[in-house]
């Protein structure tokens, strides 16, 4: 038993030592085909062990191909929840999959059809607020939101949705070091119908919610007055960052020069925003110099919540592309069947008939004047083309 114990151990720190980018090295006298077995008593038996290769240097012990690896994580990841532990005599699992938003994108729809597949865990409620909100209450508190595990295997799909996930700063950080695997799904609607959809949205949910909060201004004042703050906080910054990114390459060890100032850390005194009055000290708003913001406030941030790309980017610095579905809201609107086949597909669900569809969460509100339109419709362009280019897909928005 000693030597078994050693040998394994041996066996640990060798397998630290490999590169898993590099193929397990072979020769002349390896095999992929059989492995020396140690057993308990210190004799050794032959057996067949398909798909793993052993050097003959050192110990005869059985290491993985690198396509081995990938095969049996890649089925870890299929298969297994990210992480499931005891709490007062449950046993709760974190998510599988979060819907990470977009706001008045079909999230409450979605979140209300997957809810009702019979191998979907329940939750507490759609929106918990964790990685932007609640992050301090910890662990614990974010899985008794989630249907405890029965039995000694958890069989069932775990996820939540939460629409401000998407544009919060810290929530990809945050997430990422909790959930390395999970599977993301972000739903996206016509950007220049959807800022008009989250502000009459956001009119209801304050007479209904917070009488008291600071309402709106005239749906055409508010766009001028984000797109300004857009504009001269998020790309003044981005404009700078380059101008010095620039000057470095071409004056190697030069310090730039004195007069130049990021508008990112300027005082805007001058500007005459009102609802966006906190603004004038840039990252009271914005503040990690991009469009990702934390105002908890329904109205805030209309463009900034439908610049897709500009998100997308940030969170591609954690998460690659394949552990992302991105939804079409107007195909949820048409092919809602389609749409769920789809997210079952992705979730490795089997198909499960949910009846007649209906619309969640629609807030009528009157049309958009032609003037404002036009506005968004160049406004979004550029961005939304950034976006087709990045997920190699045109998803025939305004133009």
């Amino acid at each position: 038993m000693d030597q078994l114990i050693q040998q394994s151990q041996q066996l640990a720190k060798q397998m630290e030592n490999i590169d898993p980018s590099t193929p397990t090295p072979t020769s002349p006298t390896t095999t992929t085909t059989t492995t020396t077995n140690v057993n308990v008593n210190g004799s050794c038996s032959v057996r067949d062990f398909s798909g793993i290769a052993w050097k003959t240097e050192g110990l005869h012990m059985p290491i993985e191909t690198e396509i081995g690896v990938q095969a049996r994580l890649a089925k870890s990841r299929r298969l297994n929840p990210n992480a499931c532990f005891p709490v007062e005599n449950k046993v709760m699992c974190l998510p599988n999959y979060i819907i990470i938003g977009s706001m008045k994108a079909g999230t409450t729809f979605l979140d209300y059809y997957l809810q009702q597949h019979p191998l979907m865990a329940k939750h507490t409620k759609k929106e918990i607020w964790f990685f932007n909100s609640y992050y301090s209450k910890g662990i614990k508190w974010y899985v008794e939101h989630f249907e405890p595990v029965i039995g000694n295997a958890q069989t069932k799909v775990i996820g939540e949705a939460t629409p401000f996930y998407i544009n919060h700063p810290f929530t990809p950080e945050r997430m990422y070091s909790t959930l390395k695997d999970v599977k993301l799904i972000l739903l996206m609607r016509d950007p220049v119908e959807r800022v008009l959809s989250q502000y009459y949205f956001s009119i209801k949910w304050i007479e209904k919610n917070n009488p008291k909060m600071m309402k709106p201004k005239p749906f055409k004042d508010m766009i001028y007055e984000e797109a300004d703050v857009i504009e001269t906080c998020v790309r003044g910054n981005q404009r700078f960052l380059e101008q010095v990114a620039q000057y470095e390459r071409d004056h190697p060890g030069a310090a730039i020069p004195d007069d130049w100032i990021n508008p990112f850390f300027v005082f805007h005194s001058s500007k005459n925003w009102t609802f966006y009055k906190d603004c004038k000290q840039c990252d009271r708003c914005f503040p990690t110099g991009n469009v990702m913001h934390m105002s908890g406030h329904p109205t805030f941030g209309m463009l900034a919540k439908s610049l897709y790309y500009d998100q997308i980017d940030q969170w591609l610095k954690y998460y690659p592309l394949d552990q992302f579905l991105f939804v079409r809201y107007e195909d949820i609107k048409s092919y809602p069947e389609n749409v769920l086949r789809e997210v079952e597909q992705f979730l490795e669900l089997p198909p499960y008939d949910y009846g007649d569809f209906a619309p969640k969460n629609v807030v009528p509100h009157e049309p958009m004047d032609e003037d404002i339109r036009e506005f968004l419709v160049d406004y979004f362009r550029p961005h939304n083309e950034k976006l087709y280019r990045t997920l190699n897909r045109d998803f025939e928005w305004s133009t």
